[in-house]
């Protein structure tokens, strides 16, 4: 996106409130859209991108000083931070008079966060388990993407684990793609990168949250499907 368009959803363009509400939330999981962007969110109601992968680290240093506990809570969960951020988190809590009690909750869980490390990405349910293992080959992929259950358009839903374990590899993003299950798709569309030919389908789903999915989440959505989702 230009610089302008950033400029115009922060000053808060027309349209009404609601959408301006949805398309911040979808801005967040971008990941292009610049700090100065997510700065400016972390003032707002839609906070979902802090759990995502690869935020700057301006970002996470203002989140971890933040006042809100709805701002530190997110990032101090998100897994991303580093071992000096969760010093200035508990420096800014004890500051702030937190009490024992508290600063021992988020004290005693930190070395599992830091060893977990980031999240795949936003909107991705997290694995059933640390032995948990994605599928390797397009004839194990297929055989995973069969037995996904069939959900209705108006279910919402988080990205499957394993294929977000797949985001990396084009070839399973062009495979899962072309399912014609709708969970898988939406899956995909989850991806913060893919090949101009998987968004270029996706930009064209027929289900709706597939097309809102790519714009939220993927920097190579069409310029089409941006605007497409826009007009909603």
């Amino acid at each position: 996106m230009s610089d302008g368009v950033w400029e115009m959803f922060l000053a808060g363009a027309e349209p009404g409130a609601e959408l301006r509400r949805r398309w911040r939330s979808g801005l967040g999981g971008r990941p292009d859209a610049p700090a100065e962007v997510l700065l400016a969110l972390l003032e707002g109601d839609e906070l979902h991108f802090l759990y995502r992968s690869g935020l700057p680290a301006p970002v996470l240093d203002a989140a971890v000083v933040h006042p809100s506990r709805r701002v530190w809570g997110r990032v101090a969960d998100s897994g991303a931070l580093s071992p000096g951020q969760w010093e200035r988190l508990l420096d800014a809590l004890a500051g702030r008079g937190a009490s024992g009690a508290l600063l021992a909750l988020v004290r005693e869980p930190r070395d599992d966060f830091v060893a977990r490390g980031e999240r795949t990405g936003v909107g991705v349910e997290r694995p059933p388990g640390p032995d948990a293992v994605p599928p390797r080959t397009p004839a194990e992929i297929a055989e995973l993407a069969d037995t996904v259950p069939e959900i209705p358009a108006e279910d919402r839903t988080y990205a499957l684990w394993w294929v977000g374990a797949l985001f990396h590899d084009p070839d399973a993003m062009r495979q899962l793609a072309a399912h014609p299950n709708r969970w898988v798709r939406r899956s995909v569309a989850r991806a913060p990168r893919l090949p101009a030919d998987v968004a270029a389908r996706l930009g064209q789903d027929e289900d709706r949250v597939v097309r809102l999915f790519l714009t939220e989440s993927c920097a190579d959505a069409p310029a089409e499907t941006l605007l497409d989702v826009w007009s909603w």
